[in-house]
């Protein structure tokens, strides 16, 4: 293997890492949006909003540090890509800047009902689009000469649509299981019964991820890496079901800081499915990691400066759940 190729390949490891990091942070603040779609009580709605009130900036470092890894690492992929995917990309930033507003500013404002579904919509519709960026990019994307040959609404398949659900499913699972660490009493049983229902659909939402793509509906790549290559199914995702069976494990032990960790693993283990059968392409069926990567001298710098700034963000990140662990206080406002 070239150097070359081995600077890509950690960048392409570090990359998912972050995106990693990004689901299983921001995944529950977007999941506890979710979740209050489905309350009645604008108060718990509001207590909703304020459990996430102090961790929800820094969660969202993830996603910077995610688009500046593909920018700079990859630059390839920006230019090949968004044309494509302008669509779901603007309105995911609609969407993202909305949730912001409803967070920040529902303290302070008069129709607090409004902010409460300003809060939920923008969370549930970024999570939609996210999962649709995530498709796209997973069922291939045609390109020719580095240049976008395809329409404008290519990213707009069945695939999509299940895999945003799938992530839905997955963010309000994640969701649940924080705020029954930030609640107390009846409240967080009421989150327990909600983790239980979340768990269960995000199971069957990303089981029918994985046959759709597993049997090839467009997704061919991994159908014959799971199947053919010699890459065992169950290898891949007996971790995944175990994920879930743990999970409901600590639920029932009421270990719920174990019950999120598990809920990560249900993350870590599928994306690990997709990243192996994906590899040596980025952006399939034609865009290899090492095709687009930037120069080596870029991979090097980048690595120089992110190196020594990545664990002091790290460090912040579980510093921040110390301070502002606990149950969060009802909102006097």
């Amino acid at each position: 293997m070239s150097q070359h190729a081995t600077l890509a390949d950690f960048w392409f490891i570090f990359m998912t890492v972050v995106m990693w990091l990004y689901i299983i942070t921001d995944g529950f603040d977007l999941g506890a949006g979710i979740l209050s779609l489905f309350e009645r009580e604008d108060t718990t709605k509001g207590l909703m909003s304020y459990a996430i009130e102090p961790v929800w900036h820094a969660n969202q470092t993830w996603l910077v540090i995610l688009g500046g890894v593909i920018f700079g690492a990859f630059p390839h992929v920006y230019a090949a890509i968004f044309p494509g995917l302008y669509i779901p990309a603007v309105l995911l930033l609609a969407f993202l800047i909305a949730r912001g507003v409803a967070i920040e500013y529902r303290p302070e404002a008069e129709n607090k009902p409004l902010f409460s579904l300003l809060f939920g919509v923008g969370s549930l519709g970024a999570a939609i689009t996210q999962g649709v960026l995530l498709a796209a990019v997973l069922q291939g994307m045609p390109i020719k000469d580095g240049v976008f040959t395809g329409g404008a609404f290519d990213w707009c398949t069945p695939f999509a649509f299940i895999l945003a659900a799938a992530l839905c499913a997955v963010y309000a699972m994640l969701g649940a299981v924080y705020m029954i660490m930030k609640t107390t009493d009846a409240l967080r049983e009421h989150f327990i019964r909600r983790a239980k229902i979340c768990a269960m659909v995000s199971a069957v939402a990303v089981a029918a991820v994985i046959v759709w793509a597993g049997s090839g509906q467009g997704l061919e790549r991994f159908a014959k890496s799971w199947f053919v290559n010699g890459f065992s199914f169950s290898t891949w995702f007996m971790p995944v079901a175990l994920s879930f069976i743990m999970f409901f494990q600590a639920l029932r032990r009421k270990t719920y800081s174990m019950a999120y960790c598990w809920a990560c693993g249900v993350v870590l283990f599928t994306m690990a499915a997709f990243g192996g059968a994906l590899h040596p392409y980025i952006v399939p069926p034609d865009l290899t990691v090492a095709q687009a990567a930037a120069a080596d001298e870029s991979l090097r710098v980048m690595l120089y400066v992110i190196g020594p700034v990545f664990p002091i963000i790290l460090i912040y990140s579980i510093y921040q759940y110390v301070v502002f662990r606990g149950p969060a206080e009802p909102e006097g406002h």
